[in-house]
C-alpha cells in the first residue's frame, strides 16, 4: 500500500493529518488581499506545526480503505514515519502527491505546498471609489398631471338646512344614547397602583443587583485578641503568596469546542465582530478549540471563568 497517497486523500478530506514524529499537516485557505491597486484571489497552502494532539484517524482511513486492520495500518504509518524522517536527516525530499513535499531546513521540518493546489486566478485591477456614477443616481418619477377642476352649481338653501338638521337631530341622539359618567373609575385607579408597585420593585432589585458585595460594610463584633509584637512580623512566604495573588497573569481560556473547523472558524469571526480577542486552535482532526487570552489576578480566575461562561458558554469553559 502505498501510504503518501492516503495522507494526501485525507488531508484534503479533513484539512488536518497528523504524522507521528514528523508533526501535524494543516490546509488552511488564505483570504483574498486587495494591495491598493491588484484584487489577489484566495489560495490554499499547508503548514507543518509541532501543536496538537496524537489520533489514529488517519490509521482508520487507510485500514478501511485497504480492507486491513487498524494495527497493520498503524505499523504501516510508522514504518513510513521513520523512513520519511532518515530521508530528511540525509537531506533528501519527501513527496506527497499532488499536495506537496516536506523538507528539513535548520533542523525544522517545513512543507513546500503543490503549485497546482495554489492554483489562483489572476488578480484584477481594482479602484476603490466612493462617487457613483451618472447613471446609478436615482431619478425621480414625474409629478402626476394635475386635473382641471370641475364646475359644480351651487346647492340650495333649503339644500344647507335640511343637512344642518340632520347634523343636530343625529349628535342629540348620541348624547342620549352614550351614558353619563358618574363617580369615580376604581379599575382604572387599581390598575395604575399595581403598575406603580411593580415598577419601584422592579428599580429597587435591579439596584440590588448591580451592587456588588464590596458595596456592603462588614462589621465584625468578635472580641479583639492580645496580638504579640512578633506576630505582627509578617513571614516571607505569606509576602511571596500575596504578590502572587496581586500580580496580574496572562491565561487562556477554552472558550467552546468544535467536531468542524468551519464551526469553529464561523463562530469565532462572530466573537471577533463584536470586539473580542479570540483564536482557534486544532487540538486535533475531530476536536478545535476557540481560546480567548485573559488577564487577571490568580485569585480572580474563578469569577473571571464564571462571567465568561455566563456571557459565551453556559455549559462552562476552562483553563487551556
Amino acid at each position: 500500500m502505498y501510504i503518501p497517497k492516503y495522507i494526501g486523500l485525507f488531508l484534503l478530506k479533513n484539512h488536518f493529518c497528523y504524522l507521528h514524529g514528523l508533526g501535524n499537516l494543516e490546509l488552511r485557505k488564505k483570504p483574498a488581499v486587495y494591495d491598493g491597486k491588484m484584487l489577489h484571489a484566495s489560495s490554499y497552502e499547508i503548514f507543518v506545526s509541532s501543536a496538537g494532539s496524537i489520533d489514529d484517524n488517519l490509521a482508520n482511513f487507510i485500514a478501511s480503505n485497504e480492507q486491513i486492520t487498524i494495527s497493520k495500518a498503524s505499523a504501516a504509518l510508522r514504518d513510513f514515519s521513520n523512513e520519511a524522517k532518515h530521508e530528511l536527516q540525509e537531506g533528501r525530499e519527501v513527496i506527497i502527491p499532488f499536495i506537496g513535499k516536506l523538507l528539513e531546513e535548520y533542523g525544522r521540518i517545513i512543507f513546500i505546498t503543490d503549485p497546482h493546489l495554489q492554483f489562483a486566478p489572476a488578480p484584477r485591477a481594482a479602484e476603490r471609489s466612493d462617487i457613483l456614477p451618472e447613471d446609478a443616481y436615482y431619478a425621480p418619477p414625474p409629478p402626476p398631471p394635475i386635473e382641471e377642476p370641475v364646475y359644480q352649481e351651487p346647492k340650495r338653501e333649503e339644500e344647507y338646512s335640511h343637512h344642518r338638521s340632520s347634523r343636530s337631530s343625529r349628535r342629540s341622539q348620541r348624547r342620549e344614547q352614550e351614558p353619563e359618567e358618574t363617580g369615580i373609575n376604581w379599575k382604572k385607579v387599581i390598575w395604575s397602583v399595581l403598575i406603580l408597585i411593580s415598577i419601584v420593585a422592579g428599580a429597587i432589585y435591579g439596584i440590588r443587583l448591580l451592587k456588588t458585595p464590596d458595596d456592603f460594610t462588614r462589621v465584625d463584633h468578635t472580641p479583639a485578641a492580645v496580638i504579640d509584637s512578633s506576630m505582627l512580623r509578617p513571614r516571607p512566604d505569606t509576602i511571596a503568596a500575596a504578590a502572587d495573588n496581586n500580580e496580574l497573569k496572562m491565561y487562556r481560556v477554552v472558550i467552546d469546542n468544535y467536531a468542524n473547523r468551519k464551526k469553529a472558524e464561523k463562530r469565532a469571526d462572530q466573537m471577533k465582530g463584536y470586539g473580542h480577542n479570540v483564536e482557534v486552535l486544532a487540538k486535533d482532526s475531530s476536536s478545535f478549540l476557540i481560546i480567548m487570552p485573559v488577564r487577571c489576578k490568580a485569585s480572580d480566575t474563578t469569577q473571571v471563568l464564571d462571567s465568561l461562561g455566563r456571557l459565551f458558554n453556559p455549559a462552562g469553559v476552562t483553563l487551556y
